[in-house]
């Protein structure tokens, strides 16, 4: 036991060893959450909502399923177009562009022509005193 007590690493051993000699049942059979395990602050869970602001590189595309296809069903010009840019937004019933075609223009004076020369085809009723074409 002389050989023990020399060495100083055994000798703190050997008074460890008797610290825990001396707990008590009492003291081991306490329930979990009363003994301090460790020294690490704790908080408890809440739900919260945070805004998050962040700047990263990317690149915006457009919806390929939204993009239609319109053919003009006589020939022509395009006199004036109203879209800006490609993949422009647009509305039902809004001018896209003004297209000038001779055959539609041939066609409007023949309307024209037969709305005019048909008696049987009442008088033009336009608002204002408007003229009508024919």
């Amino acid at each position: 036991m002389s050989h023990l007590r020399d060495d100083p690493r055994k000798k703190g051993f050997a008074t460890a060893e008797a610290k825990d000699s001396t707990i008590d049942l009492h003291t081991l059979l306490q329930p979990t959450n009363n003994t301090v395990v460790s020294a690490v602050a704790v908080i408890t869970l809440q739900q919260a909502s945070q805004s998050l602001s962040m700047e990263v590189l990317g690149r915006v595309d457009y919806d390929t399923r939204r993009i239609q296809t319109i053919s003009a069903r006589v020939s022509g010009r395009i006199e004036k177009l109203y879209v800006k840019y490609r993949y422009q937004h647009v509305h039902a019933g809004e001018k896209i562009m003004d297209i000038y075609s001779p055959e539609l223009v041939t066609a409007q004076q023949d309307l024209l022509f037969v709305l005019h020369s048909d008696p049987a085809t009442p008088p033009c009723s336009m608002p204002h005193g408007q003229n009508c074409n024919y």
